[in-house]
């Protein structure tokens, strides 16, 4: 975990600790520093941090409801394994929860938000690394939903996508040729301009459908099984190595 989130941990009020740690653990989890089945010990998170084990166990259960550690009796918090299955059914998920948002939207001509949502499709433009991208990318579509104004359904949406970050994080390091194109960012801005909802709804399908599918066809293309060992390439590995 970096120096940096630790030094921040030392000078943050005691009743924020819990937040802090759940966000570093999670950070490292979809940055592959911590691999599927790696257990995750409470008193040596507790040592880094220099706090008690009970904001320790509070952060641990904020991650757990992110589907990123499985809390086992006598084992502690594992973090989950990835898998095609899981990848394949989150992304079912957040195809349901982005045409789902479109159904809610009545009027996307919002200026100050097509704005930011305009300056977000330059900043992935500049591609500075998966991590970055990924932090523009679910930003943009955060922003992409909360024009359905339902603040419950955002928050259900900012809870699925970071289990989809993970995947995307995965991806993208693997086939970075993917955060190349940005067409499809764009196009949903001037579909939002528009007001054009079937347009939405065939612009996100289609994104979705083109990451899966690209990463298949990587898959095949090097010679790897669908049903691979998804630590093989943490942290982020190239395959030559």
């Amino acid at each position: 975990m970096s120096s940096k989130l630790y030094a921040l941990g030392k000078i943050q009020n005691f009743k924020n600790m819990p937040d802090l740690i759940a966000e570093a653990l999670k950070d490292a989890i979809l940055h592959g520093e911590y691999k599927g089945g790696i257990q995750l010990k409470q008193d040596e998170i507790a040592k880094q941090f220099d706090v008690s084990l009970i904001p320790t166990r509070e952060a641990l259960i904020q991650v757990e409801t992110k589907g990123l550690v499985k809390c086992v009796r006598n084992k502690g918090a594992i973090v989950t394994y990835m898998s095609f299955k899981e990848m394949q059914e989150v992304f079912q998920v957040r195809r349901v929860f982005e045409t789902g948002c479109i159904g809610l939207m009545q009027h996307t001509k919002d200026e100050e938000v097509l704005h930011k949502l305009k300056y977000i499709v330059e900043k992935m433009a500049e591609n500075e690394g998966p991590e970055v991208y990924c932090r523009h990318y679910r930003l943009f579509y955060q922003l992409f939903c909360d024009f359905a104004h339902n603040e419950e359904l955002s928050k259900m949406y900012e809870e699925c996508f970071v289990r989809v970050e993970r995947y995307l994080m995965y991806i993208y390091h693997l086939v970075p040729e993917l955060m190349k194109g940005h067409s499809h960012q764009e196009e949903i801005v001037e579909a939002l301009q528009a007001e054009d909802k079937n347009k939405l709804v065939q612009l996100v399908t289609e994104h979705i459908n083109l990451i899966e599918s690209t990463f298949v066809d990587w898959l095949h293309k090097e010679g790897i099984r669908e049903d691979f060992d998804w630590n093989r390439f943490l942290p982020f590995y190239k395959v030559e190595d």
